[in-house]
């Protein structure tokens, strides 16, 4: 995912990461291959039988919670079965 900011533009795995940066997002979908300037964004999607196109992708604006993502007293995220 992207993440489009004032100061400059993002990429994320999560919508968290990008929190403290930016609220305002672009979902990648299946294919496609971004360009980040600090003053814009390129998309384009490459899955059309090798053609490679450029395409518009939707900016959301996230609603989710600083505080929802913050790890309190815990150093790090469990990854795997606890």
């Amino acid at each position: 995912m992207l993440g489009l900011g004032e100061s400059g533009n993002y990429a994320a795995s999560d919508a968290s990461a990008l929190l403290k940066a930016t609220r305002n997002m672009i979902y990648l979908e299946e294919g496609d291959v971004a360009e980040l300037t600090c003053n814009g964004y390129r998309i384009v999607n490459c899955l059309n039988g090798g053609l490679v196109q450029e395409v518009e992708r939707t900016v959301h604006e996230s609603n989710l919670a600083s505080e929802a993502i913050e790890m309190g007293p815990y150093a790090f995220h469990a990854e795997g079965d606890i």
